[in-house]
């Protein structure tokens, strides 16, 4: 039996850290993070950990420092993922729904996105994000309904966390005097 491999999109480390995992108060998060790609049941791609370190703040310097950027899978060099983007690419470039301004935002070259799709399409894994379906949209292309049209499974960060049987748990701290 297959053990499901989950590939992260950089909302999952991004979001949590500005809002309701942050350092300060859920360190348990990121600890469980950490675990899951040391476990090697949780991955990400180099853009992804581009996207991240590009900024200078306390989520940089936590992924610095807690998860070698040699974790984070070189997609642009694996032939199969490559083909598989020019097969993204294609199918976004001729999608006449999204605007060309969309197109160009969704392929730009330091998006993790057409990446994350092509390299999870590759390897039957499962994207987690905090993306959400917008199939009327024409000015914005979602990362979930590109993963839809090429069959690739993918859930949300709640989904993710009680797959993998996380549990965080309250210590209470004492009260300044």
């Amino acid at each position: 039996m297959n053990e499901t491999v989950y590939v992260l999109d950089s909302n999952i480390f991004i979001t949590p850290h500005k809002t309701y995992y942050r350092f300060a108060f859920c360190p348990g998060y990121w600890d469980f993070i950490r675990l899951q790609f040391e476990n090697k049941n949780t991955i990400s791609i180099r853009k992804v950990h581009d996207e991240i370190t590009h900024n200078e703040d306390k989520l940089s310097d936590w992924l610095k420092s807690e998860l070698n950027k040699s974790l984070f899978i070189d997609t642009l060099k694996d032939n199969k993922v490559q083909t598989k983007y020019e097969e993204i690419s294609s199918w976004v470039l001729n999608h006449v729904q999204y605007t060309d301004t969309a197109k160009r935002v969704f392929l730009a070259v330091e998006e993790a996105d057409p990446w994350l799709c092509a390299h999870a399409a590759v390897y039957g894994e499962t994207v987690v994000t905090n993306e959400t379906s917008k199939p009327f949209s024409k000015s914005k292309i979602s990362l979930v309904d590109v993963l839809d049209a090429f069959g690739v499974s993918h859930i949300g960060i709640f989904e993710y966390l009680e797959a993998q049987q996380a549990k965080f748990v309250f210590k209470s701290m004492p009260k300044k005097v």
